[in-house]
C-alpha cells in the first residue's frame, strides 16, 4: 500500500470562502474517484507560524492506483483551483 500525504499553505490573500471551497473540493474526490482505500482531510487547529493550513492523508492499494488518481480529470481540476489559492504545497508518498 502507498500512503499519500499532502500539506497546503494558503496565500495570504486567500479568503475564508476560498479556503472552505478548497477543502470541500478535496473531500468530494472520494465520491468521484474509486481508488482510495482511505481519504482524510483536515484543517490545522494549532495556528503556529510554521504550520500548513490543510492536510490530506490518503491510502492507495499500490503505485498504479495512486498514479491513476493523480492523472484523473477530477483530481486535475481540483489541483488547478489549489494552485490559485495556495502558496505552498508539500507531499510525501511512502510504502506502508
Amino acid at each position: 500500500m502507498i500512503r499519500h500525504i499532502v500539506l497546503f499553505q494558503f496565500k495570504e490573500e486567500t479568503g475564508p470562502e476560498a479556503r472552505t471551497e478548497m477543502v470541500q473540493r478535496l473531500k468530494t474526490l472520494k465520491e468521484k474517484i474509486p481508488f482510495f482505500v482511505e481519504l482524510e482531510i483536515g484543517e490545522d487547529s494549532m495556528g503556529d507560524t510554521y504550520s500548513y493550513h490543510v492536510g490530506l492523508n490518503s491510502l492507495f492499494q499500490n503505485k498504479e492506483d495512486l498514479a491513476t488518481y493523480l492523472d484523473h480529470p477530477d483530481h486535475v481540476e481540483v489541483v488547478k483551483f489549489i494552485l490559485e489559492v495556495c502558496s505552498g504545497i508539500v507531499k510525501v508518498d511512502y510504502q506502508v
